[in-house]
């Protein structure tokens, strides 16, 4: 997987939704805050002083309890924005030549001939199929089992020969999602800058 070329879309990506959607949902929010005031005027207007300072006091914690709602709608929508970066970018990277490239990478550093793959169900059909030469050149196949995981593979290698008491059995992951999650982490607050201006809620 080219990783730097996938942060620059991501950034890149980020920067072009990040503020269509933003000024969507502050727009949204001036225009509550505007309407709560202008029922607020209307309320001093109508009332004597008693009344017009119980009615502030009420509309004031009506329209405290409003921000505080489109806070937290503001806060849904920024987690939601970063998900779906993410995930359009990963949908990018299993369905491109940038997978094919991350799988030869892969087993050219760690397969050996003789290894067996763990793939994962969803993707079962796809190794057998159009990836079967990849695996043909690097002299390795599938296993039977199936892993729980979306994409990559794990490489299982039979102990070596002659090692007393049979030696155990090597598993290596070598699974996308495991890449990914790394690569999510180390750029989702750049992302996120990009997006509104500030680290996402409950980031590290």
């Amino acid at each position: 997987m080219a990783g730097d070329n996938l942060v620059e879309q991501i950034l890149a990506a980020a920067r072009t939704r990040g503020e269509q959607a933003l000024q969507a949902a502050q727009a949204d929010h001036n225009e509550r805050y505007r309407t709560g005031l202008a029922e607020l005027s209307r309320t001093v207007d109508d009332r004597r002083e008693r009344e017009h300072r119980q009615a502030e006091d009420r509309l004031r914690q009506r329209l405290s309890g409003a921000r505080l709602e489109q806070n937290k709608q503001l806060v849904s929508l920024r987690r939601r924005l970063i998900d779906d970066l993410y995930r359009d970018a990963w949908e990018q990277v299993v369905s491109g030549d940038a997978y094919r490239a991350y799988l030869e990478g892969q087993l050219r550093r760690h397969a050996k001939p003789g290894d067996r793959l763990v793939v994962s169900q969803r993707e079962a059909d796809r190794f057998a199929g159009e990836l079967r030469g990849l695996l043909a050149e690097h002299g390795v196949t599938l296993a039977e089992e199936q892993g729980r995981f979306r994409a990559g593979f794990i490489i299982e290698r039979a102990p070596a020969e002659g090692v007393e008491g049979g030696g155990r059995q090597a598993r290596l992951n070598c699974t996308l999602d495991q890449a990914f999650t790394q690569l999510q982490e180390e750029t989702e607050i750049d992302a996120a800058r990009l997006l509104f201006g500030s680290a996402p809620a409950g980031s590290g």
